[in-house]
């Protein structure tokens, strides 16, 4: 097993208070899944996937974004 792996292992088997020994039985892709639910709980991950994701937006659908918000705000 690879470094990386066995780090995203150990992390993952802390998270969630399961043993490590469990976690490595699971399949690839449910580790995964696991993986990118807990990011999408970290408030700092969330904020910067969103920023990123508006960056790749182009002026125009920026602005409209930002039109929606503005509304949102007053309403």
């Amino acid at each position: 097993m690879e470094q990386p792996m066995r780090r995203m292992l150990l992390a993952l088997s802390r998270e969630l208070h399961t043993p490590l020994f469990v976690v490595a039985t699971w399949p690839k892709s449910e580790i995964l899944s696991q993986i990118a639910y807990n990011l999408t709980q970290n408030e700092d991950w969330r904020k910067e996937y969103e920023r990123k994701q508006v960056i790749k937006l182009s002026a125009k659908e920026r602005a409209e974004l930002a039109k929606e918000m503005m509304g949102q705000e007053s309403g």
